[in-house]
């Protein structure tokens, strides 16, 4: 039978150098991740800050309404934004049909009298225009 040669150990030098670039790569991977959060909250920060200046209202010939069935409206964002509705998305409370029938939200204009060119503008308890809003 031939001896057996037991495995050369690692040498302590190595040990320490792997030890060490493994715990350089795990700042690196914490400080990177960091680094993206701190990116994706700046970002969303932008966007909110954006969404709220006056001056993007007047965009919208370019950009487009928010809901389609809007596209073909007269007039500019500032007639909902910031009249009706508050410009950052979200902040201006839940959209109930309750309200709009009250006159609140949509239903300042959809009210079945309001005029816009030679058109009367649907109520917004008028059953033969749900779908212009509501989507299945």
């Amino acid at each position: 039978m031939e001896p057996t040669t037991p495995p050369t150990p690692v040498p302590v030098r190595g040990r320490v150098i792997a030890t060490i670039l493994s715990g350089a790569a795990l700042i690196l991977l914490i400080f990177v991740a960091q680094i993206l959060v701190t990116l994706e909250r700046e970002v969303t920060h932008l966007r909110e800050e954006l969404a709220t200046k006056q001056d993007l209202a007047n965009l919208a010939v370019h950009i487009g309404p928010p809901n389609p069935a809007m596209a073909k409206l007269e007039g500019t964002c500032t007639d909902c934004h910031t009249k009706i509705f508050k410009m950052k998305k979200g902040t201006s409370g839940d959209m109930t049909m309750a309200k709009m029938k009250a006159g609140e939200q949509c239903g300042v204009c959809h009210d079945g009298k309001k005029q816009v060119g030679s058109k009367v503008v649907f109520a917004t308890d008028d059953k033969a225009n749900c779908e212009k809003c509501h989507k299945k």
